[in-house]
């Protein structure tokens, strides 16, 4: 590494280029996404957009659906579950959805450039840039690049130390049908149009990729060069070659005619080239140096706002990849376990931002026209998963995409609860893309057949809600949508026989269990996943509708419903039971852990009310674990939640350090194993956004109406120090600690209300200012006051 490059531990940096992808590094700004390689004599920037989709808006639903719906639950009730299966899957599934697409590619091949020395290329998380940077035959290049939300453009600045140096030949592709031209001799346009349909990565098809003319989105990528001194020219070949430069700088966008998930792209849409014009002819006005002044002035004041110190690591001058090579040979980093965490927070800002769409599987970041399954949105986890860190990590303004999707799934999913079931309100199930498709998928009734994505996105509304306390936005948004789908969730729910409602059909996500006559199965009645997240639904609709005054009838109808439904079952091994019953299981060590959905995500079990039900769930950890479970990125970053939700930071940690042992690649993206050798690389976002939480959730919890200050701190992060975080309730916390043990606590309240706090080893005192504020003692380690807006309290332990 150069002498004169400082060290920060906010950076991923490498000492030679991006071979493949998943080394390449991520840049964007919500909407535009980037993938950096920085190779020396050619460079690619590969690129995306996030309307960017196949297909257009069509009814996918399944109008004979509802035929088969009593025939199946009457066979699920006779223990028929194989007969019931068959059923589901011949009748009651509908169509895939559509795919993410990549945008295209910037091409820069560069003269007079021979092998290079001193090479690094970094990513520096508090700038949001990208930096490529080394020497050749005595000369300095340097080239820098970022994707501005404000200006909404890709900004690359070419230097070299020495005048005249720069010559590069820039050109621009896709994968998509499309053609290339010139624009007025300064800059190129590629303009092209999405598939029709694209059939997802796991299904054989001779014919996975199709168009039709007009009927799809379009797009354009535009590119505007400024070369200062050379010359440029147009080659035969449509690229740009420009000669002798002192400095070339690149501005470019790109745009699609999506104007709404109910629009015809075709018809209907915006003009992808007038909006490239108005962004570009826009940014054209500043130079490089103001563009990014202003993409540091929109970007730094949400990144900054956590700060996160766990200790120091020797190896924290080493490259990113020697890093991890590092800690994979057993050295601890805990430099590297921050980086990861902030790594997280800066992909939520860059592919997430109001008034774009919400991150999908891959965020924005996806090289394939077939990518890893659809690059949807996977709403049964990985959705959600992606949105666990945004109010706990001081984000909240990056919620608004997935708060905007469930709004318009109500429209779309009206419409579908009507079709398959002949219910009132909405239902989603576990696969939603940018035309907000509301129906089964096509496939297996254990993933395909699973209409409670509604529900578990619902809490996503009562989440933004309980950490900001906006009355308006309960009323107008969050109440209108939970309640829609606690209609649908009424109508779907059904007497067993005995008193209880449960759910029938009935999966737990993607897992299966064996008949008694030993036969791998999916639906049955009432799994756990079900009921809990019902149970969760309607108690916040109850909540919801008191702090509104509205609604007595329906709240009563809701507790009336709430009382009949038991969610929870004990099982044979003391394991907190999947099931309606306790079926043995053909894959222990499954990936998905949904019926510990009430422990975490939602609140539902408490390992200080619920002891019991605590070690249930710790039972169905070790079982997880004993056979193999958290073998994929997102599901290891689930169980680093779950086990600080059990107050057990050494397991916590043992999970959150796997993510970066064994699931990541050299450029920190999270590692889903492929499903064949084909799939190559497999990058879901997912693991990084829930990891991240689970590193918050460590250090701070406030469910169930009590801030718990260090709950699950590993021995290995004996000293450290946060501040951002954020508190259910409107608070802002921030905490120092030696020795494992807590020095500081101080928190800022945003509303009047009371403030309950739990730590493990008790708290002496609270002051705001010089005044000692008042407490009621509820316990030997929890204290409550009543807090006032605007005022910062500090906790002595």
């Amino acid at each position: 590494m150069p002498d004169n490059i400082e060290v920060n531990p906010q950076v991923l940096w490498y000492k030679q280029p991006a071979s493949e992808w998943t080394e390449a590094l991520p840049i964007g700004n919500g909407r535009l996404g980037g993938m950096v390689y920085g190779g020396v004599t050619e460079d690619l920037i590969q690129l995306n957009e996030d309307t960017l989709w196949s297909g257009y808006p069509r009814d996918n639903n399944n109008y004979e659906a509802s035929k088969y719906l009593e025939q199946a639950r009457k066979l699920l009730f006779e223990e028929k579950y194989s007969e019931a299966e068959k059923i589901i899957e011949d009748h009651m599934l509908g169509t895939y959805t559509e795919s993410y697409q990549p945008l295209g590619e910037l091409h820069l091949k560069f003269k007079d450039v021979e092998q290079s020395t001193n090479y690094r290329r970094d990513l520096d998380l508090y700038t949001a840039t990208t930096t490529t940077r080394f020497e050749s035959a005595g000369r300095i290049f340097t080239r820098q690049s970022f994707i501005s939300a404000v200006d909404q453009v890709l900004a690359l600045n070419l230097g070299c130390d020495k005048p005249g140096q720069v010559s590069v030949t820039i050109s621009l592709n896709s994968l998509l049908s499309g053609s290339i031209k010139a624009i007025e001799g300064t800059g190129l346009s590629y303009t092209g149009s999405a598939p029709d349909h694209v059939e997802p990565n796991y299904s054989f098809s001779l014919n996975p990729v199709t168009y039709a003319d007009g009927k799809t989105t379009r797009f354009q990528i535009q590119l505007q060069v400024f070369a200062e001194g050379g010359n440029l020219k147009l080659t035969d070949q449509n690229e740009l070659e420009i000669g002798n430069a002192d400095r070339v700088r690149l501005n470019l966008t790109g745009a699609t005619s999506f104007a709404g998930f109910d629009k015809d792209p075709a018809a209907s849409g915006k003009d992808p080239a007038l909006e490239c014009e108005k962004w570009l002819g826009a940014a054209a006005s500043f130079s490089y140096d103001e563009l990014y002044s202003r993409h540091l002035a929109d970007y730094q004041p949400l990144f900054r706002r956590v700060e996160l110190f766990l200790g120091t690591s020797k190896a924290v001058s080493l490259p990113t990849d020697q890093r991890l090579d590092k800690l994979k040979a057993g050295e601890a980093d805990p430099q590297l376990a921050v980086l990861y965490f902030q790594y997280a927070r800066y992909m939520m800002i860059t592919s997430s931002r109001p008034g774009t769409e919400p991150a999908n599987l891959q965020g924005i970041w996806n090289e394939r026209v077939r990518p890893p399954w659809s690059s949807n949105y996977t709403t049964n986890i990985n959705a959600q998963m992606n949105y666990w860190p945004v109010e706990t990590c001081n984000l909240s303004e990056c919620h608004e995409p997935l708060l905007n999707m469930i709004e318009e799934l109500q429209i779309t999913g009206r419409k579908t609860a009507e079709v398959h079931y002949q219910a009132r309100g909405w239902v989603a199930h576990h696969n939603v893309d940018l035309w907000r498709q509301s129906n089964p998928a096509n496939g297996k009734a254990m993933w395909a057949f699973w209409p409670l994505g509604g529900v578990w996105l619902c809490e996503h509304l009562w989440e933004h809600y309980a950490f900001n306390l906006d009355r308006d936005f309960l009323a107008n948004r969050a109440y209108p949508a939970m309640k829609g789908a606690a209609l649908f969730c009424l109508d779907w729910l059904v007497d067993d026989g005995q008193g209880n409602l449960v759910t029938n059909p009935s999966t737990s996500p993607e897992n299966r269990f064996l008949t008694p006559e030993g036969v791998p199965a999916a639906p049955s009645i009432g799994s756990t996943a079900d009921l809990v997240m019902i149970l969760e639904l309607f108690g916040h609709c109850i909540e919801a509708s008191q702090i509104l005054d509205t609604d007595a009838e329906f709240r009563a109808e809701l507790e009336a419903a709430r009382s009949k439904i038991k969610p929870f079952r004990i099982g044979k091994f003391g394991q907190l039971q999947e099931w309606y019953k306790d079926f043995d299981e053909p894959e222990p060590g499954h990936r998905h852990v949904s019926h510990m959905y009430g422990l975490y995500p939602a609140a539902e079990i408490n390992r200080f009310k619920q002891p019991e039900l605590a070690a249930a769930c710790r039972v169905s950890l070790e079982r997880r674990k004993a056979h193999g479970g958290g073998h994929t990125g997102w599901s290891s970053a689930w169980l680093v939640n779950l086990w600080a939700r059990l107050g057990d930071g050494e397991e916590a940690y043992n999970y959150y350090t796997g993510l970066l042992k064994h699931l990541t690649y050299p450029n920190l993206f999270d590692a889903h194993p492929p499903l064949g050798p084909q799939d190559g690389n497999v990058f879901q976002i997912d693991g990084n956004f829930g990891g991240a939480a689970g590193l918050a959730e460590m250090l701070l919890q406030s469910q169930s109406g009590e801030i718990e200050l260090l709950p699950a701190l590993p021995t290995v992060w004996s000293s450290g120090r946060i501040s951002g975080l954020k508190a259910r309730g409107g608070f802002e916390v921030k905490l120092a600690w030696e020795n494992g043990t807590l020095q500081e606590a101080v928190l800022k309240a945003q509303f009047d209300r009371p403030c309950r706090i739990r730590t493990s080893t008790g708290i002496q005192g609270i002051t705001s200012g010089s005044e000692e504020v008042a407490v009621e003692r509820l316990g030997d380690n929890v204290v409550q006051f009543q807090a006032q807006a605007g005022k910062t309290y500090r906790v002595r332990p």
